[in-house]
């Protein structure tokens, strides 16, 4: 089975990985939202969220324009009716421009993306995430390594898996060696 595993992770990094330019800065929605949920559904820890759906949140800011085009590309790009492990994905997007109470907001929800803007509130985020064993992703590495168990990079050229070990467990995810072997790993 883990062999199995390694390969489906290899060919899917084969194939959603396309070289990037080295002008562009970051990873495109579009290759991070499959890669994403396929990390998901490789989460040893899928089961512990029950239940016959995926609760997804986005956390954006509506006042911050890259925010708000990154929320629309990533609803765009997941469309309806994709899986996670065989749970249905249930897609939230919250707007925090105004304030909210994130535990609360991820008290029934699996995982999260934080869009460009929300930098304010990463404290906060990062706290209701371990208090509720949400998995934390960003499409940035830096995010990554201020707490978020999940990002991106660019290395030379191709989007590159950015997991912050220590997050990811205090989040309550626990990745298979054959993930962490096609990421850069936080220890």
């Amino acid at each position: 089975m883990a062999g199995w595993r390694a390969g489906a992770v290899a060919v899917l990094a084969l194939l959603l990985f396309p070289p990037v330019s080295v002008a562009e800065e970051a990873v495109p929605i579009a290759t991070q939202v499959p890669i994403l949920f396929k990390l998901f559904s490789m989460d040893k820890n899928l089961s512990r969220h029950g239940g016959s759906e995926f609760s997804f949140a986005l956390f954006f800011d509506s006042k911050n324009g890259e925010s708000r085009r990154q929320r629309e590309e990533f609803e765009r790009t997941l469309g309806g009716g994709r899986k996670v492990g065989g749970l249905l994905i249930a897609f939230r997007a919250y707007d925090v421009s105004e304030g909210m109470d994130f535990e609360k907001v991820l008290q029934e929800s699996a995982g999260l993306y934080a869009a460009a803007g929300i930098e304010r509130h990463l404290d906060k985020i990062l706290s209701a995430s371990r208090a509720r064993s949400v998995t934390a992703a960003s499409g940035s590495a830096s995010l990554a390594e201020k707490g978020f168990a999940i990002g991106f990079e660019i290395d030379q050229g191709r989007p590159r898996i950015v997991i912050n070990l220590p997050a990811a467990k205090a989040q309550g995810c626990d990745f298979s060696a054959d993930v962490l072997k096609l990421a850069r790993v936080i220890r």
